[in-house]
């Protein structure tokens, strides 16, 4: 079973990722990194030369390709699970896990980025726009919720691990 790893921009997807990967000796698979390797160039600049639409065909197929993994740890991008189709076949695939950050350190954090979906001239407006439209699908997708905002990432990776082994013990 795969654990996918949800959550905002900036909220430590990649970096949580990576670090259960090699701490639990597993694969780790970013699927932002997959664009930019596949298209050869970053999801920034895929969405900007191609806009929304492409580059959420793109991330689909990106997506479709994860169907051989098995046993990895899976770094969606920030608006992955915003698809229909990408919801159903991740919550086939394996544990959607959402790491949740406190919304003020979230925004501290995605002024210093420059974000793809956020205008840095209506910054605010449009972080509480992206908000209120991802929030509520992380929360109904994922079966597994982590504040991330105060704890290390070997409390988070251990929280990760103990959720994913109860469930294998459950099946």
């Amino acid at each position: 079973m795969n654990t996918i790893l949800c959550g905002m921009p900036k909220c430590g997807k990649s970096t949580i990722g990576r670090y259960v990967s090699k701490q639990y000796e597993t694969a780790f698979v970013d699927t932002d990194q997959l664009l930019k390797k596949q298209h050869q160039m970053t999801p920034r600049e895929l969405y900007k030369q191609y806009g929304e639409e492409s580059f959420r065909e793109k991330e689909e197929a990106i997506i479709e390709s994860l169907k051989v993994k098995k046993n990895a740890i899976i770094s969606l991008g920030g608006g992955a699970l915003e698809s229909e189709r990408n919801r159903e076949l991740l919550l086939s695939l394996g544990t959607i896990v959402y790491l949740q950050v406190d919304k003020e350190l979230l925004k501290k954090r995605l002024k210093k980025h420059d974000p793809i979906f956020i205008d840095p001239i209506q910054f605010d407006s449009s972080f509480e726009a992206l908000w209120e439209k991802r929030i509520p699908v992380f929360e109904k997708t994922a079966h597994l919720k982590i504040d991330v905002t105060h704890i290390t990432k070997e409390e988070i990776a251990a929280t990760i691990v103990d959720f994913c082994a109860s469930l294998s013990f459950l099946s």
